[in-house]
């Protein structure tokens, strides 16, 4: 019998004036012991939906799901379920339970009723798995988003349950951080023998996995194993992406270079230096034939050589001063952000991105004595700081911005921010007008709208919009593509740019290094609290010193670039974009 099975699995969310929407429609899947699973759609798809019906957090509208032969439906059977599936969530705030790291991991194994040495040594190996060790005596909500993600995940792990479900639960990581999750999953599942359930938008996650189900608009569309890739019109339409590999070989193929299906970077540069060699024997004439579909460029953010519109000196800050929790977050920083900059920033979690950028707009104020921020010239370490003032030059869109959503309608939602600047109800009106459309929504269609109604990525823009209608001129991102599907992510980015005529100057956190890459001028490299040093995108990805010295990844375009330089192929190992690395190849092809 299979070990967790969905019967034609129906449910519904209300959705105002008596309305519902549908989440899952019709669904049926059965998951055997020991599978790796992954399951992948757009925002919407009813993934998460899937998750929480799993182990019986709701229960379907229609339909049965069973886990080891028990309907989640009969409360009697929950305590059971709950022992075999662990799920993780997309917002690991939802799942801290103490004020403690290590007891939070142990809230499971202690309602499992195990003997203490048990349960400390499940929690010691829990913390080990996420590399969270040296915070178990740590206040859980003082980590940073990442490592909060961490300790949710050791928290399941420590009630070792035979299927391990991760709703997006690498989101919040950094890639050192994705890869060791993935890491201790591949062994629960390898050497354990237990079942996963990884829910991602991470295409090269879930190419890793054995069996590969896509969910669009609550049903079921694709199920099979990793040769749905050679079926890429089967995640497009579902408004998916493919992992890199796949994405290249079929932009190759439409350029005459049949490179098959590869999924990782060792075969796809197998096949490369295949292609090369096939290549060199062809004739000039034919090798002329081939063409390069290259896009357009994205134009980079160029900063004004002149002003500083944000200086930062000196900073250092500590958490909960004086107490056992105190923590040292900022070391002794210095930064200087220029009008017109693009600027990322970028970091292990727990490095202390988002305290530096959260002192911006004195969300933290700086503390004494430890050092000084000028924004356009106002002194936040002074004891009297204009705060309307401030707030309407420097806008900040958090982690999740659909958590600063509040009022009752879209548009009040919208004006809130022009209202506190003291501006005139008609200019209010024109500012929020103006916003909604700008985040690409129908402002008509939209402006009475609860927020709370909408979707996902319609959240995320209505929350951006009412940053924007302030029109700071600095606009601070903390994570802005954190959990969108690779649709919305591109059209947020995409917003960003649009919009840089309100708002010139942008700072964003990410641990998506391609789109750092991709966007930014520059590149502020932090460590322990601590700015390691200031590059450009080729400056700091172009040296492999650099990289080593501040322990930062590379791009998933530029890692597959140096694997083909390093294989002999005549690509640069320092590209930075997809196009970049399509029109190198087919040059180094046609000249093999």
């Amino acid at each position: 019998m299979s070990f967790l099975e969905f019967k034609n699995v129906e449910y519904s969310y209300p959705s105002g004036d008596d309305g519902y929407i549908r989440a899952l429609d019709g669904v049926n899947i059965t998951i055997e012991r020991g599978e790796f699973v992954a399951l992948v759609g757009c925002n919407g798809s009813g993934k998460s939906t899937l998750a929480r019906l799993a182990n019986g957090l709701i229960v379907p509208d229609a339909g049965e799901v069973t886990v080891d032969e028990k309907t989640t439906a009969e409360k009697s059977n929950l305590y059971d379920i709950r022992k075999k599936i662990g799920v993780v969530f997309q917002n690991p705030d939802n799942q801290m339970v103490t004020t403690i790291v290590e007891d939070d991991v142990a809230f499971g194994p202690e309602n499992l009723g195990l003997p203490p040495a048990e349960i400390r040594e499940r929690v010691d190996f829990a913390l080990s798995c996420v590399g969270m060790t040296e915070y178990a005596k740590s206040g859980p909500f003082r980590l940073s988003g990442g490592q909060k993600q961490r300790v949710a995940i050791a928290g399941v792990l420590a009630i070792k349950p035979e299927l391990l479900v991760l709703d997006e639960a690498t989101g919040m990581l950094d890639p050192d951080g994705r890869r060791e999750v993935m890491d201790v999953v591949k062994r629960l599942h390898r050497d354990e023998k237990r079942a996963v359930i990884m829910i991602t938008h991470f295409m090269e996650e879930a190419a890793e996995a054995d069996r590969i189900i896509i969910l669009d608009r609550g049903k079921v569309v694709a199920d099979g194993g990793r040769e749905l890739f050679e079926t890429p019109e089967v995640f497009e339409r579902a408004g998916l992406d493919l992992p890199l590999p796949v994405r290249l070989s079929k932009r190759l193929a439409g350029a005459g270079l049949d490179m098959g299906c590869p999924l990782d970077n060792a075969s796809f540069t197998k096949a490369a230096k295949r292609i090369a060699e096939d290549s060199a024997e062809r004739s000039v004439e034919e090798k002329e034939g081939f063409a390069a579909d290259t896009h357009e460029q994205k134009p980079k953010a160029s900063a004004d050589d002149g002003k500083d519109y944000i200086s930062v000196k000196g900073l250092s800050y500590v958490y909960s001063p004086k107490t056992p929790f105190m923590s040292q977050a900022l070391h002794d920083v210095d930064l200087d952000i220029k009008e017109g900059d693009f600027l990322g920033i970028i970091g292990s979690t727990g490095a202390g991105k988002s305290t530096l950028v959260s002192h911006f707009n004195a969300l933290t104020r700086v503390q004494k004595k430890s050092g000084t921020v000028i924004v356009d010239g106002m002194d936040l370490s002074a004891k009297k700081v204009d705060l309307v003032k401030l707030r309407s030059k420097v806008g900040m869109v958090f982690q999740y911005p659909e958590h600063q959503l509040f009022d009752d309608t879209v548009e009040k939602d919208v004006r809130f921010g022009p209202k506190n600047l003291g501006l005139s109800q008609d200019e209010q009106s024109e500012r929020a007008k103006d916003a909604i459309v700008r985040v690409g929504l129908d402002y008509d269609e939209i402006k009475e709208r609860s927020p709370f109604e909408l979707s996902g990525g319609q959240k995320r823009r209505v929350a951006l919009a009412g940053v924007i209608a302030m029109r700071p001129q600095v606009l601070v991102l903390d994570e802005p593509t954190a959990g969108l599907d690779p649709k919305s992510k591109r059209a947020i980015m995409d917003l960003v740019l649009s919009i840089k005529d309100v708002c010139p100057t942008v700072v964003m956190i990410s641990h998506n290094m391609d789109e750092i890459a991709e966007y930014c001028n520059r590149i502020a490299v932090m460590s322990h609290g601590r700015v390691k040093g200031v590059f450009t995108p080729r400056e700091l990805f172009g040296n492999k010193r650099i990289l080593d010295e501040c322990d930062v990844r590379l791009p998933l375009v530029t890692e597959l670039a140096s694997e083909l330089n390093a294989a002999g192929l005549n690509v640069a190992p320092d590209i930075l974009t997809e196009d970049e690395l399509f029109a190198a190849l087919v040059k180094a092809v046609k000249h093999a």
